[in-house]
């Protein structure tokens, strides 16, 4: 039974409890249904990116009480693995943010490195789009500003914003680790960003490409 048809028949069965006794026996489990649900939600909320001070306001509570009662679960909101195919990609991106003179690397550039990783799902489901790699590069380099002949490395506060949106993907469709799926879909997410400018520049239907993403995952186990 779902949570909120358990809080409902809890609900109804405290109202038309016979005896006082029965009624707070039911009150009881209700709290702690009550509770759990609670819970879930703050996780959930925080998965999303949700602050301690936004979560407090909607509970009604101040923020340092918010805290002091869900911090364990800020706690298990720790960056998530990312498998050897996540991690390729990523190393590509650099590459390919590099030789554009961009940086850090950006949407855009998870773009052309799932085209280089010819062997993915996800390059063969951008090219069943008609995105190829050379078509990518051209659109993305031209889009590119020119940026001193001099770049910093990409740093870890860097690769930790660009995983943050592929991060709560994968937490959102109960995955314990982040996949190239979730890379691609979480650089699509915003809708004015490089990763979907760039295939909509290409002629590529961006929510269609969201929706193969999210196919590709399902058939994968969790």
């Amino acid at each position: 039974m779902a949570a909120g048809q358990r809080i409902t028949q809890l609900a109804a069965e405290a109202a038309a409890a016979s005896t006082p006794l029965e009624a707070l026996r039911r009150v009881t489990e209700l709290r702690r249904e009550l509770d759990t649900f609670e819970r879930q939600q703050v996780a959930r909320a925080l998965a999303e990116g949700a602050t301690f001070a936004r979560i407090a306001r909607g509970l009604g509570v101040s923020r340092q009480a918010a805290h002091r009662r869900f911090r364990e679960l800020a706690a298990a909101e720790l960056p998530l693995l990312t498998t050897p195919e996540a991690r390729r990609v990523l190393r590509y991106a650099r590459e390919e943010a590099a030789a554009l003179g961009a940086d850090p690397p950006r949407g855009e550039h998870i773009v052309l490195a799932v085209l280089r990783a010819a062997d993915l799902p996800a390059a063969a489901l951008l090219r069943s789009a008609g995105i190829t790699l050379e078509r990518a590069r051209t659109q993305v380099e031209a889009a590119t500003p020119r940026t001193p002949l001099f770049q910093r490395d990409a740093g870890t506060e860097d690769m930790h914003a660009l995983l943050a949106a592929p991060a709560r993907e994968a937490r959102g469709r109960g995955r314990g680790r982040i996949e190239v799926e979730h890379l691609l879909l979480g650089t699509l997410i915003d809708e004015t960003g490089g990763a979907a400018r760039t295939l909509r520049a290409l002629g590529a239907d961006v929510d269609a490409i969201r929706r193969g993403l999210g196919a590709l995952l399902e058939s994968q186990p969790a």
